[in-house]
């Protein structure tokens, strides 16, 4: 993500981490079928899983904590960074829903993905770093023929 040493941006840094929780392929997408399935094991349960929501609640702080340094290098354009973090991780787990249902493809997916971080950072300055969507059908916002 980082050329010639230098760090990569938050946004970088989100989009390399989230973007792989979105099926691209065959054994992404087992990956994350086994993950739901396991996740709605733990649903049926009586009595509630808090240790779940550990992990679940652990990765929204990370993501915030990207997104508050965006904030205050001058990076992303949003108020509450732990809002934006949930909402960010609401929009992965969508896109995995959706990806699985076959509404999208894994491309499509990933350059929605990609529009959602463009509307939280700015893409100014040296480390923005933003993915090439060149030829994307994500980028006309386009979802896959069935």
């Amino acid at each position: 993500m980082a050329a010639h040493g230098d760090p990569a941006s938050s946004r970088a840094f989100l989009y390399g981490g989230l973007s792989t929780l979105i099926p691209v392929d065959e054994e992404s997408r087992r990956i994350v079928l086994a993950y739901q399935a396991h996740y709605l094991l733990t649903l049926t349960r009586p009595e509630p899983a808090p240790e779940g929501l550990t992990y679940a609640d652990a990765l929204r702080d990370f993501v915030a904590e990207q997104i508050r340094q965006a904030r205050e290098e001058g990076g992303a354009t949003v108020e509450d960074p732990r809002t934006a973090a949930a909402i960010l991780l609401a929009v992965i787990t969508g896109l995995q829903m959706s990806v699985l249902a076959g509404q999208y493809d894994g491309e499509t997916a990933v350059g929605l993905l990609t529009a959602h971080l463009d509307s939280l950072f700015a893409l100014a300055g040296p480390h923005a770093s933003r993915p090439s969507r060149r030829g994307s059908r994500a980028r006309q916002g386009r979802p896959r023929a069935r």
